[in-house]
């Protein structure tokens, strides 16, 4: 399974890298700070959205799993 993360994939540049990847084959996991424009990509494209403002560490560390 091929997995790709997308920041900012919720809008312009990062939604359509988003849809070239979903048309590749890629599981996509989009992230961005919009939960409402996250939840209408969800609804346009196969992807999975996730609310995280990637400047911010504790947002960051939240969404990702311990290791």
């Amino acid at each position: 399974m091929r997995v790709a993360v997308v920041t900012g994939g919720s809008g312009g540049i990062g939604r359509a890298v988003c849809l070239r990847l979903a048309q590749a084959g890629f599981t996509v996991a989009a992230v961005g700070r919009s939960a409402e424009r996250l939840t209408a990509l969800e609804k346009e494209l196969p992807v999975q959205g996730y609310r995280c403002d990637v400047t911010d560490p504790d947002q960051v560390a939240a969404l990702l799993p311990a290791s």
